[in-house]
């Protein structure tokens, strides 16, 4: 499984069944094809399936660790070894504490981590989806578990200037690791999410933060506030789940203009629906339109865990 910033769902950064919804929007010109994001979650019969204008949407790994809280955040036992028996046997506190250890002795700075406890066995995910984005306009995928329902969901459209990102995440699945022990400061994995973008790399990509007193950098390097918000060079875009609460934030990562919208919490699934198909459907028509609705009912199921596929 490859190491990436994290959910999709940017989706990657939302949780909770009050049904908050994230959009990032980028310059519609971005090349790329292909996204990526790792996802964690308590159950191991996942699916995803394309929506709209989606070439394709592929679901791998399955891969059980450990969740684990602390002082200084959640985080998972990617770095320790992990038992061959089964999951349910394992002795979770002491695969927290070596992960701790871990951290301890190879992050800098040295993070002072206590009151260390499991949160239970989860299931890490890669889910990727493919686009063509000479024609792309309007698309999604949707994340079900055969157990409980719809557990996540990301859309895409594309219009004029902006390409726009939207997620929904219900409390059956978390963002997935996202280690930034680069950057200036260190960072606790599962409360980031994240969002890789490949097919092609994009030269005007590149380094910028978004501080949780709203500025912004290119180099990531405040000391007077941490980011809320990461981008990294390799097409790389992480977000932190559990600072920013709501309104649209601006920020540049190299040369490329980026707003994050938080809207929410929705009372109800339908006024989740109702604001998500207003915002970005809009405009749209026909075929276009169809696809655009499909991949909003998905986001607002997920954060509202509705079990089903939109027909």
């Amino acid at each position: 499984m490859k190491s990436l910033l994290g959910v999709l769902a940017l989706s990657l950064l939302l949780a909770g069944c009050t049904g908050p919804i994230s959009s990032v929007s980028i310059p519609s010109a971005a090349p790329w094809s292909t996204f990526a994001t790792v996802i964690a979650s308590p159950y191991n019969d996942l699916t995803a399936q394309p929506v709209g204008m989606v070439a394709t949407a592929n679901i791998a790994g399955g891969v059980a660790v450990v969740a684990c809280k602390s002082n200084q955040g959640k985080f998972y036992t990617t770095n320790v070894t992990l038992p061959t028996t089964d999951p349910s046997t394992w002795d979770q506190a002491a695969l927290c504490n070596a992960q701790a250890a871990y951290d301890i002795a190879n992050i800098t700075p040295t993070p002072v981590i206590t009151n260390v406890a499991p949160l239970g066995i989860y299931y890490l995910w890669e889910l990727a989806l493919a686009i063509d984005p000479t024609t792309f306009t309007s698309g999604g995928v949707e994340v079900t578990s055969d157990s409980v329902g719809t557990l996540f969901a990301v859309s895409f459209n594309k219009g004029g200037t902006a390409l726009k990102i939207g997620a929904g995440v219900s409390q059956g699945a978390l963002p997935g690791p996202a280690r930034l022990d680069t950057m200036a400061n260190s960072y606790f994995t599962a409360e980031w999410g994240g969002l890789a973008m490949t097919n092609p790399a994009w030269s005007e990509f590149g380094t910028g933060c978004l501080y949780a007193d709203g500025s912004h950098d290119l180099t990531c390097t405040s000391t007077t506030s941490k980011p809320v918000a990461v981008c990294q060079s390799g097409d790389l875009i992480a977000f932190k789940n559990d600072v920013i609460t709501g309104g649209t934030f601006s920020f540049v990562c190299g040369n490329v203009p980026v707003n994050l919208t938080l809207i929410g919490g929705f009372s109800t699934v339908g006024s989740c629906i109702d604001t998500t198909i207003h915002n970005n459907c809009t405009g749209l028509t026909g075929q276009n339109r169809s696809a655009c609705v499909q991949a909003q009912i998905s986001v607002c199921h997920a954060a509202f865990n509705v079990p089903g596929m939109p027909s």
